[in-house]
């Protein structure tokens, strides 16, 4: 699914962020201790996801 939802275009204002692309742009911009908590329903269905992390 991240090649038809990609959130790295340039247009629209929505963006559906995986775990897979989201985690490869904080590691590039500098974070470390990347991890990922869904919210809402249950894991597998969860509605949104909330990233935490830190930067050195």
């Amino acid at each position: 699914m991240d090649a038809h939802f990609t959130a790295l275009w340039d247009h629209g204002h929505i963006k559906f962020w995986s775990i897979k692309t989201l985690g490869e742009l904080l590691h590039e911009a500098g974070f470390v201790d990347i991890r990922f908590e869904r919210v809402g329903r249950v894991p597998p269905l969860a509605k949104s996801m909330a990233a935490i992390a830190r930067k050195p």
